[in-house]
């Protein structure tokens, strides 16, 4: 059975009703924290090169 256009709306439209009522349920803002998770894991990742970098000159 293919999804229609219909279909792929009325999903997504509930995926983000979802969304949204557990965002007003926790009260923080999870985008801000999945933001800064990918921030600290790309210093930390670039951190762990630099040492590496580091170690390997001397």
């Amino acid at each position: 059975m293919p999804l229609t256009e219909t279909d792929v709306v009325v999903m997504l439209s509930i995926c983000l009703i979802g969304f949204l009522a557990m965002d007003a349920i926790t009260r923080g803002s999870p985008i801000r924290r999945v933001r800064q998770r990918w921030a600290e894991r790309r210093m930390r990742r670039a951190t762990e090169r630099w040492l590496r970098d580091r170690q390997g000159e001397q």
